[in-house]
């Protein structure tokens, strides 16, 4: 490795270090694809988000659906220049053409951009599906696009803190994006010599994507129990401590198998995170899903024994699902009576130590950040070093950055309408709240960038986000939601984005052209998502009903309208307050305020020592989705990800350099297109009944789940 190559094995096997500034980038073939496809996706993906299991269209399906697209028009387009008329501001005098050359790898990457930032999920909207269709407040079209909008352009604007940080330096390799430089060079490489000793990497693309193609109809559609195999739970299916230990879906995953890629990658992509942060969140995972969470099940520590060991659901003194009809008031407000008549809120062991660790996870963020990073960061600002520069770094030179006006315009302007979104409409937001909102998004987004950027581990600050506004403003749910929309999303999208530039780093994109091509892609497509929300709430009169014909039942909205009731109207105080049953679970903000520091002790004593590979927040954080999504996908990951980044990066270094991420792109590719047309064309047909009724796609479903004690 030389200084005209990254540092990191990581990006030099993924990223071209050379780069050719006169390649035409913003051609009309980027808007002639780009935009049409980013609006069709986008609105196919909100659609999804309305009904449970919905086909959601994966970025790697873009991107090998806009090659041949792109392979076709530069073919058919006539090859000609014009001359934009003088009259024209800006533009006039310059040549135009439609087709300026082949078809190429920037133009390709500037399409991936488009449809990548504009694809994230419209956060927003969910919340004024809740005002309007649960607490009866008709939002119009003009204040919810003001809504979604301004949080998604504020979290644009909250990306120039990081540009020189998390962006620009080496050490900052974003390893989730890895994927899409290593797809798109696999694409417009170059074929390699017929004769070569090993095969070519897009043959070998191709073959790894037909493969997982073809079989993802196995776990997917032919054979489910491959997606859940809990074999031993088979074996013994009304065995309660079985199923409690082995299960797949309400159980703790011991069984550790699933042969479902989609399950592999639910949680990170073990291909492309390093194996050193896989182990954290497998460290995080054992000790809590696999010591803590069944001790405290076992001990019946809050009541738990009496509930399912692992689920996403509240329940009552009766372990009965928690019936928030019986602590609201018809005008949906806090019934005092009904609650002290009724039941406190009990959780399950898993989501128990859910809350514990997501309380420990944001002090123990910030410690860990400035133990670790505080003095880089301030001789970065200070320009007192320049030490974390690169090849990618120094070929971007070329190109002018994005100028801070940019940004500073962008923030004004989806401030004013974040104003406009609370102020207009009367939904029991202060501008105050909406001021700490963003505070806290601005405060959390460096150390949630460092930690992504480094690690690939994208955690959230969305159980802060729910607290805060809780307890300043009780028994106000509508303002719980909104100021959980202008946190949560805003730095979502901050995060989302800066990966994004990251993206067009690597692939050497002027940033001016990036920006400007996420800013119409975000509007466009947010315009298009509210536009078809609209005319679906005006011509579906059950929209989110449970019964709806066509399964618009919002799963997603649901989950806000609950946590507004549970953090809003309920309120954090009466769960974690004194006397609350889990008050206990406030040390978790000691416990993350203490752990960081012995393991920066021993990194500083010994800079070479294990202490450098542990991340206090990943470990904590390790846990967080297993409610919602079960165990399985931890277990399953970690050991794929053992054996891509651990054996097999030692075993046989020049193979894994060659082959582990194109392979990991075409398992995803491939998976994804066929989990789109599966679901497309064999189950939401005819509501599922396609599906074949054999004991393959049954026996999964026959392990006994509910196990009060």
């Amino acid at each position: 490795m030389t200084d005209q190559d990254s540092p990191y094995p990581e990006v030099r096997v993924c990223v071209s270090n050379t780069d050719d500034p006169d390649m035409p980038v913003l051609t009309f073939r980027v808007w002639a694809i780009g935009l049409p496809i980013c609006l069709v996706v986008s609105c196919i993906n909100a659609y999804s988000l309305l009904r449970p299991g919905g086909p959601f269209v994966a970025s790697y399906a873009v991107i090998l659906i806009t090659y041949p697209i792109g392979k076709t028009l530069a073919w058919a387009l006539p090859i000609r220049s014009w001359t934009l008329p003088n009259a024209l501001p800006l533009i006039g005098g310059k040549e135009f053409s439609f087709n300026p050359c082949p078809f190429n790898i920037k133009e390709h990457a500037l399409i991936s951009v488009m449809f990548i930032a504009s694809n994230s999920s419209p956060y927003a909207l969910q919340c004024v599906l809740v005002i309007r269709q649960q607490y009866g407040i008709s939002i119009g079209f003009p204040l919810a696009l003001c809504f979604e909008l301004a949080s998604r352009l504020l979290g644009l604007s909250m990306v120039v803190m990081g540009q020189k940080l998390v962006v620009e330096r080496a050490s900052a390799i974003w390893p989730t994006i890895l994927v899409y430089p290593t797809l798109l060079n696999t694409l417009h490489a170059e074929l390699e010599a017929v004769h070569a000793p090993t095969i070519p990497r897009r043959r070998f693309f191709v073959i790894g994507f037909a493969i997982a193609f073809a079989y993802n109809f196995l776990p997917g559609f032919l054979f489910t129990g491959l997606s859940y195999f809990s074999f031993i739970c088979w074996i013994w299916p009304g065995n309660a401590i079985v199923n409690q230990l082995f299960g797949s879906l309400t159980g703790l995953s011991m069984s550790i198998l699933s042969f479902d890629w989609n399950q592999v990658i639910t949680v990170y992509e073990p291909f492309f995170v390093p194996w050193w942060s896989q182990a954290n969140v497998a460290l995080g995972f054992i000790l809590s899903c696999w010591v803590i969470a069944p001790a405290i099940y076992y001990n019946d520590v809050w009541k738990s024994g009496h509930f399912p060991i692992s689920s996403s659901g509240a329940f009552d003194r009766f372990a009965q699902p928690y019936n928030l009809s019986r602590v609201l008031t018809s005008d949906l407000k806090f019934n005092a009576t009904g609650y002290a008549e009724y039941s406190p809120l009990y959780l399950t062991a898993t989501f128990s130590v859910l809350y514990l660790a997501a309380f420990a996870v944001m002090p123990a963020l910030f410690i860990h950040f400035v133990l670790q990073y505080g003095r880089k960061l301030l001789e970065i600002i200070l320009n007192h070093t320049n030490q974390d520069e690169d090849i990618h770094a120094r070929l971007m030179r070329h190109y002018k950055p994005v100028p801070i006006w940019w940004y500073g315009a962008i923030f004004c302007l989806s401030f004013a309408m974040s104003i406009v979104s609370i102020k207009v409409q009367d939904i029991e937001t202060p501008v105050w709240m909406l001021l700490l909102a963003l505070l806290l998004a601005a405060m959390s987004y460096l150390p949630l960038a460092f930690v992504l950027a480094r690690s690939g581990q994208a955690l959230s600050l969305n159980l802060m986000a729910e607290v805060i506004p809780g307890a300043l403003l009780p028994g106000k749910p509508l303002a719980n939601m909104v100021s959980k929309v202008y946190s949560v999303q805003t730095v979502g999208v901050a995060l989302f984005l800066s990966g994004t530039f990251k993206l067009g780093h690597y692939l050497k994109l002027p940033p001016r052209t990036v920006f400007i091509v996420i800013v119409v892609a975000v509007s466009t497509c947010c315009c298009a998502q509210v536009g078809l929300y609209w005319w679906l709430l005006s011509t579906v009169p059950d929209l989110c009903n449970p019964g709806q014909s066509n399964h618009l039942t919002c799963p997603y909205a649901q989950t806000f309208y609950t946590a507004s009731i549970i953090w809003g109207t309920i309120g954090p105080r009466r769960q974690f307050g004194r006397g609350g049953v889990h008050n206990l679970e406030l040390y978790g903000l000691v416990i993350g305020t203490l752990l960081p520091w012995p393991f920066w002790l021993l990194h500083r004593r010994n800079p070479a020592s294990w202490a450098r590979l542990v991340n206090v927040p990943i470990i904590l954080y390790g846990s967080a989705y297993v409610p919602s999504w079960g165990c399985l996908p931890y277990t399953s990951s970690a050991l794929v990800g053992f054996i891509s980044q651990y054996l097999l990066k030692r075993w046989n270094f020049r193979w894994w350099a060659k082959y582990n991420y194109v392979l990991g792109a075409a398992l995803d590719a491939g998976t994804s297109l066929s989990t789109l047309v599966i679901t497309g064309a064999l189950i939401i047909p005819k509501g599922g009944r396609l599906s074949p009724a054999w004991w393959g796609n049954n026996v999964w479903k026959k392990s006994k789940r509910d196990f009060p004690t």
